[in-house]
């Protein structure tokens, strides 16, 4: 299959290869998992720091796709065509992959593939970040309200993530720390208050 992998001694460099061999994928050994055959994925900068020992041959993480095989412990009820996203245990940059079924989910009907191959790793860490801060969209509706966020690389991948999640759990202070020539995107995005920090004066 085609597939980009690292290479190298550290696993640092990478190469585009069309003869990987696919995964090896069983429904007894892989109880717990599904073999996609991926549609889109994501690279993040995690993807190229990490050296193979502890990231596997084929880069990538995000992922969508469809489910071309089950394990045997199928707790989720997932079934062969569903169209899934999520994160992958044998690297997502590839044809086909391996993920476990407790790190994927279904595509929502009004979504596409292409964008949620985009959301597993930069949404989570920030979904993480807003727990730690005890902003959870359990919270009391009087809650969220009250918080305030500080967002610093506003314009990235979790910085994004992380405004709009604050929006949708309705923090009431949003502040993203970007360019100039990303603040009306944090704006749009959800930021009720931006700080440039290439603008002299607000930061004088």
């Amino acid at each position: 299959m085609k597939a980009a992998i690292r290479t190298g001694v550290l696993g640092y460099t990478f190469s585009f290869i069309t003869d990987y061999n696919t995964p090896a994928f069983k429904p007894e050994s892989n109880c717990d998992q599904v073999y996609i055959k991926v549609k889109s994925a994501a690279i993040n900068p995690v993807d190229y720091k990490l050296p193979r020992l502890l990231s596997g041959n084929v880069i990538g993480i995000d992922f969508s796709g469809t489910v071309e095989a089950v394990g045997s412990n199928n707790d989720h009820n997932y079934k062969v065509g569903d169209n899934v996203f999520g994160t992958s245990a044998s690297g997502s940059l590839a044809e086909y992959c391996i993920a476990d079924m407790g790190k994927v989910a279904k595509v929502p009907a009004d979504w596409d593939s292409l964008h949620c191959a985009a959301l597993p790793v930069a949404y989570l860490s920030a979904l993480q970040s807003l727990r730690i801060g005890k902003i959870e969209s359990n919270n009391d509706p009087s809650v969220n309200p009250e918080k305030s966020v500080l967002i610093i690389g506003a314009s990235g991948g979790c910085g994004i993530a992380g405004i709009q999640l604050c929006k949708a759990m309705g923090v009431g202070c949003i502040v993203g720390i970007c360019s100039k020539a990303n603040s009306d995107f944090i704006r749009e995005a959800g930021a009720t208050e931006v700080v440039c920090y290439d603008d002299d004066n607000a930061l004088g």
